[in-house]
C-alpha cells in the first residue's frame, strides 16, 4: 500500500515537472460529465502531461446595414472568430478557439422593426471559417429615416482545458447591430395586367411607383418571368426605360409577352429590378420588386347544330353554327377545312362568317365534294376557326371536329331515247329521265355536255321540273347537225342538273345515250303537176311544195330558176306557214323558146324560210325535170328563120367573090 502511494506521488511529480500540455490532433476522446467536467483517461492522455487553455473571440460584420421602409429586408450578419489561447502550442489552438453550435437570434423589441426570423444555427465558427446568419427584418412604411440598433444574441459552446480535466463552456454574447433606414428612392409594382391570351401574344402593363423619398433618374425597369410558359417574346426577361420618377409618382411600363399554348391559365410570378441614378449621379438598384400576372384565357370556339347533305359522287354542304367562346372579340372569323381525307374535297377552303363578339354565334356553310369512290358512312371532319386578334394578327383555333353524314350517290337514268337528227338539219333528241334517288331532285334539267363539232345544241339544256325518287319525265333536246356530219349512230354525253333540298345546284354527269343521225334530206319536196311544155309556148304550172322538216316553218319564199330555152316571167311563190308534212300548191309561169329542141330540161327551186327559232334559213337547190315537146301547127317560124340564114350566107359569099 505504501509502495503504491509512493509510485503515484512520483508520477504526479513527473507530470508537473514536465510543463504545459501539448494538444495534438490524435488526442484521446474525453467523457463529458454532468457538471461539464471531463475526466481524461488516466495515464494515456497527453493532457495529463501538459496544460493548455484558450477561448473563442467572436466579432460581427454587417456588409449591408441599409433598410428600405415598407418591405421585409434581409440583413446578413457575418460572425468571425479571432480566438485566443493563453497556454499551449499552436497545435492546440483550433481545439480551444472553435465556437461550436453557434446560434444567432435577433430581438427587435426596442426598435420599430419586426424580426421575422427566429434563432438560427450556423454551425461551428473557427478562425478560418466564419459563419453567416440572415435576419429578416420588416420595416414599416412610415418609419422615420435614421439609425437604429438591433440587439443580437450569439450563443455558442467551446472547450477550455485545464489539466487534468477538460471543461466545456456555454456562452451568450449580446451585441448591437447598427441598421440605417434610408430615404432613397425605392419602388414597387402597384399593378400588373396583360391582354395576352394563353397560346397568343400580347402586352404586359406594369404600374411602377417610386415609394421612396428621393428622385430617381434614368430608370431601367427589368421584369423577369420565372416560368417557361410565360415569356417576354423569346426571352425570359425584358427592360423598359423611364426618364424620371419623382417620390410618390407612378408610371406604366409596357412589355411584349407571349404565353405558350399548353400553359395553364394561372398567376405567373414576375421579379423586377429597377436600376437608376440618384440626383447626385450615383448608380443604385432596387431588386425587391415582385408581382403576379394572370393571362387571359385561350381564345376558344365551339361548333354546334352540324348538318350535312353530302352524297357519294356529288357535291354537298356542311352546315353548322360557330360560337366565339371568348374571352375576346374575334375579327374576320372563318371556318377553314383542315381534313386530309382523300374522298372529301373542299370546294372552298375557307368560308367567312364575319366578326364575332365574345359569346356571339353565326351560321356557316362549307361546300364539299365527295368523290365517286367514297362511302356512304358517317365521317368526322377536322376544321379550324381562323380569325384575327385585336392587333389584326391572324390566328387559327384547331381544336374542332365536326360529324358529317355521307349519303348514297344521287343517280339518274335516261331511257326511251328517240332521234330525229338529219345531216345538215335541225332536229330533236328526246327521251325519258328518271330520278333513281335517294333524294328529291328539284328543278331537274337535262343538259347537253358533248363536245362534238358536228352536233351543236340549239338549247344547251331543257327543264323537266321536280322529280321525286323513282319519278320520270320526258324531255326534248333540240340539236343542229352540221353538214359535215356522218350519218352514223352517235354516243352523246348528257348530264342531269338539279337542286338538292337546300336548293344548291348539283350536276350528275354519269350519263351517255346513243342516237342515230340520218343522211341529209331535202327540207322541202317539190312535185310539178304538168311537166310538159310545147316549144315556143308559155303556160302556168302548179308546183306542190311539202314541208319535209320536223318543225313548223314560216315565211316560206319559193323561187324558180330556168335556163334557156326555158324561162319564167313569174318565178316566185310564198307560203305563210307550213306544218311538218303539210303541202301547199304554188303557181309559176313557164315558157319555152320556139326553137327549143324537144327534150327534157331541168328547172330549179330553192326556198328561204324561218325555222321555229325565227332564224332565216336557205335550202339547197332542188331540181325538177320539164319535157319540151314540138308545137302542134302555127306559123313555121323555124323554116322562115332557116331561109333567112341561107340568104344571108349566100349574099356574103357573092360579095366576097366580087372583091377578089
Amino acid at each position: 500500500m505504501r509502495l503504491r502511494s509512493l509510485l503515484t506521488v512520483f508520477l504526479v511529480g513527473i507530470i508537473v515537472a514536465s510543463g504545459p500540455a501539448v494538444v495534438t490532433a490524435d488526442a484521446q476522446p474525453t467523457t463529458v460529465e454532468a457538471d461539464g467536467q471531463s475526466t481524461l483517461s488516466a495515464m494515456s492522455s497527453p493532457l495529463f502531461q501538459q496544460q493548455a487553455e484558450g477561448s473563442p473571440d467572436l466579432e460581427k460584420h454587417v456588409p449591408d446595414a441599409t433598410l428600405t421602409p415598407g418591405q421585409t429586408n434581409e440583413v446578413m450578419i457575418q460572425i468571425s472568430n479571432e480566438g485566443e489561447i493563453s497556454q499551449g502550442t499552436t497545435k492546440s489552438r483550433e481545439a480551444f478557439t472553435t465556437a461550436r453550435n453557434v446560434r444567432v437570434e435577433a430581438d427587435g423589441d426596442d426598435t420599430p422593426f419586426t424580426v421575422e426570423t427566429g434563432e438560427q444555427a450556423i454551425g461551428s465558427v473557427t478562425e478560418n471559417r466564419p459563419g453567416n446568419a440572415t435576419i429578416a427584418v420588416s420595416v414599416p412604411e412610415d418609419v422615420e429615416p435614421g439609425t437604429y440598433d438591433l440587439e443580437v444574441d450569439v450563443t455558442y459552446t467551446y472547450s477550455s482545458r485545464l489539466a487534468p480535466t477538460v471543461t466545456d463552456r456555454k456562452r451568450t454574447w449580446t451585441t448591437d447591430v447598427e441598421l440605417e433606414v434610408t430615404d432613397n428612392a425605392r419602388f414597387s409594382i402597384i399593378d400588373a395586367t396583360t391582354d395576352a391570351q394563353v397560346g397568343d401574344k400580347g402586352t404586359l402593363e406594369a404600374k411602377i411607383e417610386n415609394t421612396g423619398g428621393e428622385t430617381a433618374n434614368n430608370l431601367s425597369v427589368t421584369l423577369q418571368s420565372l416560368s417557361a410558359g410565360f415569356g417576354f417574346g423569346e426571352q425570359a426577361q425584358d427592360s423598359a426605360y423611364v426618364d424620371t420618377l419623382e417620390p410618390g409618382e407612378q408610371t406604366t411600363v409596357r412589355y411584349d409577352v407571349a404565353i405558350s399554348p399548353d400553359s395553364p391559365r394561372r398567376a405567373y410570378t414576375l421579379d423586377g429590378t429597377v436600376t437608376y441614378r440618384t440626383p447626385e449621379g450615383y448608380q443604385r438598384a432596387d431588386d425587391s420588386l415582385t408581382a403576379g400576372v394572370t393571362p387571359q384565357g385561350e381564345q376558344r370556339f365551339s361548333i354546334e347544330n352540324v348538318e350535312s347533305n353530302l352524297s357519294v359522287g356529288g357535291e354537298g354542304t356542311l352546315y353548322g353554327t360557330v360560337t366565339n367562346e371568348g374571352p375576346k372579340e374575334a375579327q374576320n372569323v372563318g371556318i377553314r377545312y383542315l381534313d386530309q381525307s382523300s374522298t372529301l374535297v373542299p370546294l372552298v377552303q375557307t368560308v367567312s362568317v364575319g366578326t364575332l363578339d365574345a359569346g356571339e354565334s353565326a351560321s356557316f356553310r362549307l361546300p364539299l365534294a365527295v368523290s365517286p369512290d367514297g362511302e356512304a358512312v358517317s365521317q368526322t371532319v377536322n376544321v379550324g376557326v381562323q380569325y384575327r386578334n385585336a392587333e389584326s394578327e391572324q390566328r387559327l383555333y384547331e381544336d374542332v371536329e365536326m360529324p358529317a353524314e355521307v349519303g348514297p350517290q344521287q343517280r339518274f337514268s335516261i331511257d326511251d331515247v328517240e332521234s330525229e337528227l338529219y345531216v345538215d338539219e335541225d332536229g330533236d333528241l328526246s327521251g325519258t329521265v328518271t330520278n333513281e334517288g335517294p333524294n328529291v331532285a328539284r328543278n331537274v334539267v337535262v343538259r347537253y355536255t358533248d363536245q362534238s363539232p358536228n352536233l351543236i345544241p340549239i338549247e344547251q339544256a331543257v327543264a323537266v321540273g321536280t322529280l321525286e325518287p323513282g319519278e320520270s319525265a320526258s324531255f326534248r333536246l333540240p340539236l343542229e347537225v352540221g353538214g359535215e356530219a356522218e350519218p352514223v349512230p352517235r354516243a352523246i354525253n348528257v348530264a342531269v342538273q338539279y337542286r338538292n333540298a337546300d336548293l344548291e345546284q348539283r350536276l350528275y354527269e354519269d350519263l351517255e345515250i346513243t342516237a342515230p343521225v340520218q343522211p341529209e334530206r331535202d327540207q322541202f319536196t317539190v312535185e310539178m303537176q304538168d311537166r310538159e311544155i310545147q316549144s315556143g309556148a308559155q303556160k302556168t304550172v302548179d308546183v306542190v311544195v311539202t314541208n319535209n322538216l320536223n318543225q313548223t316553218v314560216s315565211n316560206v319564199e319559193a323561187r324558180l330558176f330556168a335556163d334557156s330555152p326555158l324561162d319564167s316571167a313569174e318565178d316566185e311563190g310564198f307560203v305563210e306557214t307550213l306544218e311538218p308534212g303539210e303541202s301547199e300548191t304554188l303557181t309559176f309561169d313557164l315558157s319555152a323558146n320556139g326553137g327549143a329542141t324537144a327534150k327534157t330540161y331541168p328547172v330549179s327551186f330553192d326556198f328561204r324560210y324561218d325555222d321555229e327559232r325565227g332564224t332565216s334559213q336557205l335550202t339547197d337547190t332542188t331540181r325538177v325535170a320539164v319535157d319540151v315537146v314540138e308545137s302542134e301547127g302555127g306559123f313555121p317560124w323555124v323554116l322562115v328563120i332557116g331561109v333567112v340564114l341561107l340568104i344571108v350566107l349566100a349574099g356574103g359569099g357573092y360579095y366576097a367573090m366580087r372583091e377578089e
